[in-house]
């Protein structure tokens, strides 16, 4: 009994020095793949704008079959909500919606600023207690109490998700949207639980009962919610996306042109005939000119599409005049990146406000160093070059790219440059 008991203690112990070293979901830059899609990035910020109108966030969609999603902040405290592809995969809108709602709550209750503040007031103590039970004869002792620490902190936790859980349930009636899509996700995943005791999250079967109290019947998910999403769920199932692997048949005309231009066919017919059919189809008297033209400018996916094939076709300003009207449609981080990027790569017209003012609104955004560098090389600064191409390689944790670019920053800048002083801080924060 003894020795059974001291390995659930060292099983506690380990969890418990995760939690120290680990303290909220990092998001390395450099073994991470990211989802840079406009369509994606519209449809979920348009959910979290229903769900939090003023709420400011950063935004990622990680490449992964792992169904998750986790919101964190970053070093400068920069609150930001990550998605994995595998989540939209595998869940409904109804679902998925609820699950947005539950990470929001999180935010709201600022469960990770105030998790971290726990954390660092129990870290001493932890540690002392994770040296004292390597030592024998006393560890059993350092054990336990490492054990009743560890069980305080998972109380914790599982109140944060509580507190997540009821946020969801009555925003969710606020909205007039099912709090159903929990409720089934609940009981997917009580079939498959390995119920704990010192689990992180309450037992899905318990989270099931209390979201049952909050069922209204009328509510509906709108349909043009549902409509969104089951379009990103298909692009994304079938990997119909920039750097994705293509699988499975085309399921519409839309996916039908992504997988052609994915595959490097760039014509712009198919895209134009959708265009006039969606035109004809749709229902409406206003036969007009304007009524014409308001209804392209709603279909801003195909207008993506269309910015895209162009920049393939060597049509640069065109490509980058139709971004333009993505982003003026959409106000897309994503939209306004790739605006600036192919300003950069292709054109003289860029401005250094330009990505300043995108770097202030996506800090997080690690892409940034890169569209500098490419400003830099235009204006021939190579001092100015060579340290943002340090800093976009140390951001990708890539250190013998960033000290190359460092050292050719390093050989060439003047005492009086004003990159000297920011270069300089670089050199230090390399070597320590």
């Amino acid at each position: 009994m003894i020795k059974k008991y001291n390995l659930v203690m060292v099983k506690k112990m380990i969890y418990a020095l995760i939690l120290i070293f680990n303290i909220t979901p990092n998001i390395n830059m450099n073994a991470t793949t990211f989802v840079t899609d406009i369509e994606f990035d519209v449809t979920l910020r348009k959910i979290i704008k229903k769900i939090d109108p003023h709420l400011k966030y950063e935004l990622f969609i990680i490449k992964s079959n792992e169904e998750n999603a986790f919101t964190t902040i970053d070093k400068n405290g920069n609150t930001i909500i990550a998605v994995y592809t595998g989540l939209i995969k595998s869940l409904t809108a109804e679902e998925f919606t609820g699950v947005l709602c539950h990470e929001i709550g999180h935010i709201k209750h600022k469960h990770v600023i105030n998790f971290i503040y726990v954390l660092n007031k129990q870290k001493a103590s932890l540690n002392a207690l994770s040296l004292l039970s390597i030592i024998p004869y006393i560890n059993i002792i350092s054990l336990i109490l490492l054990s009743a620490e560890f069980n305080n902190l998972m109380i914790y936790s599982q109140q944060n998700e509580i507190d997540a859980d009821l946020y969801a349930f009555k925003r969710l009636n606020q909205l007039k949207w099912p709090v159903k899509g929990l409720i089934d996700l609940f009981e997917k995943w009580s079939y498959k639980e390995n119920k704990n005791y010192f689990s992180s999250h309450p037992w899905s079967s318990s989270r099931k009962a209390m979201a049952e109290k909050f069922i209204v019947k009328s509510n509906i998910l709108p349909a043009n919610i549902e409509k969104s999403y089951k379009s990103i769920k298909s692009r994304i199932s079938k990997e119909l996306y920039e750097n994705g692997n293509p699988k499975f048949i085309p399921s519409n005309n839309y996916e039908k042109i992504w997988n052609n231009y994915l595959n490097h066919k760039y014509d712009l017919n198919l895209l134009q005939e959708i265009t006039e059919s969606k035109y004809q189809n749709k229902s409406s008297k206003d036969t007009s000119q304007n009524h014409k033209n308001n209804y392209y400018r709603n279909e801003y996916i195909l207008l993506v599409l269309k910015a895209k094939i162009l920049l393939k076709q060597g049509k640069y300003q065109n490509a980058i005049d139709a971004m333009h009207k993505v982003y003026e449609q959409t106000q897309s981080s994503e939209a306004l990146f790739y605006e600036i990027l192919w300003k950069s790569h292709y054109t003289k017209n860029i401005k250094l406000h330009e990505i300043q003012n995108y770097q202030q609104s996506n800090p997080s955004d690690m892409r940034i160093w890169n569209l500098f560098a490419y400003y830099y090389a235009k204006k021939n600064d190579r001092s100015a070059f060579y340290y943002y191409k340090s800093e976009a390689s140390l951001a990708k944790n890539d250190m013998r790219k960033a000290k190359y670019y460092l050292n050719r920053a390093l050989k060439i800048t003047k005492q009086n440059s004003p990159f000297n002083i920011k270069i300089q801080d670089l050199k230090n924060a390399i070597l320590k």
